[in-house]
């Protein structure tokens, strides 16, 4: 992505509106590559790109780090979930968990307090702790991955008295 003018190919002082220029000058564009670090928005969600594409022939990794907007109601999750994303959101009541998620991370629905229904994909094999825990109101929970190969301590504590989890 682009960072700004410079007056060196390396390092320089950043240009600016406000610089004084009493001569030619040449400027150089600087540039920085999409960092394990980046966040960007698509749709209804925020993502972090968490491992960068190292060439053409190699795929990176990005994972949904929470809602853009926190009255979201219902969100379907395309990719790996991050540590506490949805952490305290008050609103949203319905989560999908796509098939190419097979990580839900720690805390990621923690606190979630109206969530009722939630369906985890096909390919899921892990669910950390604490993913759904004080989501007092979840009742129906649906895993549909014959995959599933852990799920950590307290992921489902204190979710609604009555809830059904269905394998």
């Amino acid at each position: 992505s682009f960072k700004g003018w410079y007056t060196a190919a390396n390092g320089g002082t950043a240009v600016n509106m406000t610089m004084k220029v009493t001569s030619n000058m040449t400027i150089y564009a600087h540039w920085e590559s999409l960092a394990a670090e980046s966040r960007f928005k698509k749709g209804k969600l925020w993502y972090k790109v968490v491992k960068p594409a190292l060439s053409t022939s190699k795929e990176g990794t990005v994972s949904v780090v929470g809602p853009v907007n926190k009255n979201l109601r219902k969100a379907t999750i395309p990719l790996s979930v991050a540590k506490f994303a949805f952490k305290n959101n008050k609103k949203l009541k319905n989560v999908k968990i796509g098939n190419n998620v097979q990580q839900i991370s720690n805390g990621a629905f923690y606190g979630c307090t109206s969530l009722v229904k939630v369906t985890i994909g096909k390919n899921t094999e892990k669910i950390g702790s604490k993913v759904f825990y004080k989501a007092r109101k979840l009742k129906n929970v649906i895993i549909q991955s014959k995959k599933l190969k852990s799920v950590g301590g307290n992921a489902f504590k204190n979710i609604h008295k009555s809830a059904k989890i269905k394998y």
